[in-house]
């Protein structure tokens, strides 16, 4: 069971949902079959499949792991434990996967509320802060999610140094918050600030992709190009990941006058990566054709 449930970690990460899934259901009859149906570390296993089934865009079918992961954590641990609000921060994943973002709210207080008491303002506090402001700026609450993104902001600051990549994920979340506040300098400068940061880290393909579509909305397109150049130097297994990253240097590209003949072979690429990643990815991949045909144009 726990082979499998590792193999089942490498084939996420590898974007291979399925696998993942095929992996985790053989690893959960075996541990129920071992343990009985009541054990407390099939909650894990649960929460595993919950997230592999949420990749693969099985979203109803992921809810209902997570809520069976809880439900083994609350009997085991209790409802206030720090370890089962970590499953609750997974079930608030799927609610946002669903556009039901007030229980997707509710989750995510309810773990740092958990955390707090636990940890006090330590950087375990970082993830659900920033989730909990996503929501809010989602549901288009952007005054009530910037206090969730500066406080992460702070704590990251405080405990990992000014330097640290977390830091540099709480200045993109917090820039775009402060431009959907009708405040674009003070966005952008937290975007440069991120950039200056970043450069000097081992920062992830998501993260570089991120910041340069923030720069780009910021109105830099030619800093946004330093870090969608950097976000495609690194790997990306998934081909939705590939995409954002390609269509993004693309409308970046043409917004400073670059070669438009690349810009156009980028867009090409995203639209095939999107295609590839399976029909949730649709709407976006329309976008794409959309704007190459005004390219055309």
């Amino acid at each position: 069971g726990a082979l499998l449930q590792h193999r089942s970690r490498a084939a996420i990460a590898h974007g291979s949902p399925d696998a993942a899934r095929e992996d985790l259901e053989l690893a959960l009859d075996l541990e129920t079959r071992r343990l009985g149906s009541g054990h407390p570390s099939l909650a894990a296993i649960h929460e595993q499949l919950g997230e592999a089934l949420l990749l693969a865009g099985r979203v109803d079918a992921a809810l209902a792991r997570h809520e069976q992961a809880i439900a083994a954590a609350e009997a085991t641990l209790g409802p206030e434990h720090p370890g089962t609000a970590r499953k609750v921060l997974g079930r608030a994943r799927v609610h946002e996967r669903r556009g039901d973002f007030d229980a997707a709210l509710r989750d995510d207080l309810r773990v740092i509320s958990v955390w707090e008491r636990a940890y006090g303002e330590h950087p375990r506090l970082i993830w659900p802060l920033t989730c909990a402001g996503r929501v809010l700026r989602k549901s288009g609450d952007f005054a009530a999610a910037r206090p969730h993104y500066a406080r992460a902001l702070a704590i990251a600051e405080r405990v990992d140094g000014p330097g640290h990549l977390e830091v540099g994920r709480a200045l993109i979340e917090l820039g775009d918050v402060v431009r959907e506040l009708g405040r674009p300098d003070e966005a952008l400068a937290l975007h440069r600030r991120a950039l200056g940061l970043l450069r000097g880290g081992t920062a992830d393909a998501v993260t570089w992709r991120d910041l340069g579509e923030s720069l780009l909305a910021d109105g830099a397109p030619a800093q946004a190009i330093a870090a969608l150049e950097r976000a495609r130097q690194l790997p990306v297994d998934a081909p939705a990941e590939r995409a954002h990253t390609g269509f993004a240097l693309a409308r970046a590209l043409v917004a400073v006058g670059g070669d438009r003949g690349r810009a156009r072979a980028l867009a090409g690429r995203a639209r095939a990566d999107y295609r590839d990643a399976g029909p949730g990815h649709d709407p976006t991949r329309v976008l794409v054709e959309s704007w190459l045909a005004g390219l055309a144009e």
